[in-house]
């Protein structure tokens, strides 16, 4: 039977299945058969960035596929493994039964986790350092929060799920909105007025414009990114824009009534040593 297949390799139907069928050749010189593999043809697109679901959901279906071929088996048989290929029947990775975009997908899912909260611990070392405030601290990463919170709602409005790029996006978004809360804290804790009201007045009035057009030139920018062919370009477009927008809406209306009903009544001052 193993001569038998061995000579079909060799023939013209048989060449394009060489690759599939493996043989090894016993101490006494005899030819086993090896391994088969078994190909399938799907249409899940191995290129380029697929929902983590669907991963799933295939990955699962495909491996009681799977569990069904190795109990059919017989009891010398090796047991089948599920492997990621390409059409020309390159092996990407095994992963131990795992596709490596799952296996990717969950790296990044832990890194923009970690990205998320490194970058609030960073933003109220600077909100403390710039502000000598912890109220004023505090009540900004409170606001960061509510911009995170309402990138991630906004993403889930626009369909999208928590896939590579997105991971990427969610690393940078506290950097990206800590600025317009940064600049109204500020604004309150150098503001000489007395009174939290009165703080708050002079900040919106000194930061109002300059918040404006920020978000103004940032929406434009994210526009030019919306317009490419590109789909990781379109993405992040879309999302300096969400963040541009609830940091904007964050800065000029819950950060204001939080600095108005909790933050210093008046600017701390520093006394000097005396020598």
């Amino acid at each position: 039977m193993v001569t038998q297949l061995v000579d079909w390799l060799g023939t013209v139907d048989g060449e394009k299945w060489a690759q599939d069928v493996g043989f090894r050749i016993l101490p006494n010189g005899t030819q086993t058969l090896s391994f088969v593999k078994l190909r399938a043809d799907t249409r899940i697109k191995l290129v380029g960035v697929l929902d983590r679901s669907q991963l799933i959901d295939a990955y699962d279906e495909w491996k009681d596929v799977l569990e069904q071929l190795n109990r059919n088996a017989t009891n010398t048989t090796t047991k089948a493994v599920q492997v990621l290929g390409t059409a020309n029947s390159a092996i990407f990775a095994d992963m131990q039964n795992k596709w490596i975009q799952i296996t990717m997908h969950d790296v990044y899912a832990v890194m923009s986790t970690w990205g998320l909260v490194s970058g609030l611990v960073v933003a109220l070392l600077v909100l403390l350092i710039v502000t000598r405030s912890v109220s004023i601290a505090c009540i900004a990463v409170g606001c960061l929060l509510q911009v995170i919170a309402g990138v991630l709602a906004s993403m889930l409005w626009a369909g999208w799920a928590l896939g590579i790029i997105e991971s990427l996006c969610l690393i940078l978004v506290s950097g990206l909105s800590v600025d317009y809360v940064l600049h109204v804290a500020c604004a309150f804790a150098q503001s000489t007025a007395t009174g939290r009201i009165a703080r708050t007045e002079a900040a919106l009035e000194r930061m109002g414009s300059p918040l404006f057009a920020g978000t103004t030139t940032t929406l434009v920018s994210a526009l030019s990114l919306c317009l490419c062919t590109f789909t990781v370009l379109v993405k992040i477009g879309v999302f300096m824009a969400f963040t541009s927008v609830w940091s904007y809406i964050s800065a000029q209306t819950l950060l204001p009534a939080l600095l108005g009903t909790y933050g210093p009544n008046q600017r701390r001052k520093f006394v000097s040593p005396t020598v």
